[in-house]
This record gives C-alpha cells, sequence and structure tokens, in this order.
C-alpha cells in the first residue's frame, strides 16, 4: 500500500496495471585481456608505495621512486578507462511462465537439444535479454568471445534475478539507508 491509503480505499487494481518484473543490468567488457595488465600494475604500485612507505622520512627518496609510482598510476589509470569504454551493459527481464514456454518451443523448433543444459541457458537469456537485442548466435558468438568465466558472471546474474535475489542497494534507498544522510538523495 502507498502512504494515506487504507485497505479498504487501496486500489490493486491500478496499482497492478503499472506494475512491472524486475530486470537486472550485468556490464560485460570487450577488453577482458586488460585485466591481467591492471593486476600486474596494481601489484607495482602497492610494491612502490610499501617501498615508499617503508623508506620512511629519514631515508632520501629519489624522484625516479615518486615517478614510479605515479607513472603506474596512469598507466592503470589509462587501462581502466579503456577497459571501461568497452563495455557493453546487458539487461535482462525476468520471463514469465508464457514467454519461458516460448523460449522452450522456440530452441525445439529450431533443434536446440533441451537436455543440454549450456544450450537451453543460452537461449534463456536470449530471451530475457531487453538490451542490446541480440538473437541466438549472437550469444553464442559473445559467449565465445567472452569466455566462460565472465559467462558465469552473466549467468549467475540472471539466476538472481528469476530467484528474486535482485533489489537495489540498501545505501541507495533513502528509507533504508543507515550509511546515507536522506538529504543526499
Amino acid at each position: 500500500m502507498t502512504d494515506g491509503q487504507t485497505p479498504e480505499s487501496f486500489d490493486i487494481e491500478a496499482w497492478i496495471a503499472e506494475s512491472s518484473r524486475p530486470t537486472t543490468s550485468v556490464p560485460v567488457s570487450q577488453r577482458g585481456d586488460l585485466l591481467g595488465q591492471m593486476d600486474i600494475l596494481a601489484h607495482k604500485i602497492r610494491r612502490a608505495e610499501t617501498i615508499e612507505g617503508i623508506a620512511g622520512p629519514d631515508i632520501e627518496k629519489t624522484m625516479e621512486d615518486t615517478d614510479d609510482v605515479e607513472m603506474y598510476r596512469h598507466q592503470y589509470k589509462s587501462l581502466a578507462d579503456a577497459y571501461e569504454a568497452s563495455t557493453l551493459m546487458l539487461t535482462f527481464q525476468a520471463l514469465d511462465s508464457n514467454e519461458w514456454r516460448e523460449v522452450l518451443q522456440a530452441a525445439v523448433d529450431a533443434g536446440c537439444d533441451t537436455e543440454d543444459s549450456r544450450e537451453l541457458t543460452l537461449w534463456t537469456l536470449t530471451g530475457a535479454l531487453v538490451s542490446p537485442r541480440i538473437d541466438v548466435e549472437g550469444m553464442r558468438r559473445l559467449r565465445s568471445a567472452v569466455g566462460e568465466a565472465h559467462w558465469n558472471q552473466i549467468v549467475a546474474a540472471y539466476n538472481d534475478l528469476k530467484t528474486g535475489r535482485v533489489g537495489p542497494s540498501a545505501d541507495f534507498l533513502p528509507s533504508a539507508s543507515s550509511t546515507r544522510d536522506p538529504d543526499e538523495f
């Protein structure tokens, strides 16, 4: 119910008419190859900062020591920017029972082995994908391009959606946030 309404005055039909099923969005990067380079740079930054911290005020730091940290940070930022720029957001909506039957029928009609869970997952994700629109073959190519680890993140996000484990962070809900001032919203 909404504020100011009693159970007698609440219009469930109007509420239902304005309702929609949950969605979730999953970032997929085209440049997953950059993650390893970013890990190496993060390690170099931590190491250089540790060396700089161990040196303390009594030991003279060379300009090269400071330059290394800044150079690594700059390189890391460049890679992070490239990684972020290559990110595509996939938005899924939970399928209702009729849509699920339609997806299953389309898979059967296309000769899909519905006993193959990987193939059925591919069809399900294609059917649930709201944006961008990608057909089954495109999803198959996407799975191959991003690799199993990233694909499993996509599948996990959809599984969370269909089992109801998706919702906004309490930190961004004024009535539920324990860490943010309501005036920040």
